[in-house]
């Protein structure tokens, strides 16, 4: 395993920027476009995807999320399963996944899924959990071979992966299951 202590910000800070733009380039008011309240086209909503090009936007499908066997109660995931250049590093994403709901004490929990090809700083597959408010967090992180996560048929899955918080050497184990 590949040391994560600062990869692990960077990969937060590069993913929170592409997500910010997605955001923002999806627009608050559709127009009349046909998008639905997150922006996101009704055609490229919750499609189920190929795993390939074109698996876009809120996600239709379910989710599940383990942490150290706990279920975790989430919400639809965000997808983009198709190729955009890096935000930082080079290169490009391949596929990006997230989730967020909250476990049995009410804390909120986020998993974070980003694969990056062979021509990026941070080549494979990189995964990140954070637990607790934004900006009283406890972020956990992995990189991984390409291909650890599976990415098929618009589905986004990892089963017993260990997660490592870099400043205390504390690990958590994940499993889930993301329908984009």
């Amino acid at each position: 395993m590949r040391d994560v202590r600062g990869a692990g910000r960077l990969v937060l800070v590069a993913t929170a920027l592409l997500w910010s733009g997605f955001v923002v380039g999806c627009g608050g008011d559709d127009g009349g476009s046909g998008a639905d309240a997150a922006g996101v086209p009704a055609e490229d909503a919750g499609d189920g995807g190929d795993g390939g090009g074109g698996t876009v936007g809120g996600g239709g499908g379910g989710a599940s999320l383990t942490v150290d066997g706990e279920a975790i109660d989430v919400g639809s995931p965000l997808c983009y399963l198709e190729p955009q250049d890096s935000a930082g590093g080079g290169g490009q994403i391949l596929a990006t996944a997230q989730v967020s709901g909250t476990n049995a004490d009410g804390v909120r929990v986020a998993l974070d899924f980003t694969r990056f090809d062979a021509d990026s700083t941070f080549h494979g597959d990189d995964i990140t959990l954070d637990v607790g408010e934004l900006g009283d967090s406890v972020g956990f992180a992995a990189s991984l071979d390409e291909g650890t996560i599976e990415v098929a048929d618009g589905v986004v899955s990892g089963d017993d992966i260990t997660l490592t918080e870099p400043g205390s050497g504390d690990s958590v184990v994940v499993s889930f299951d993301l329908d984009c």
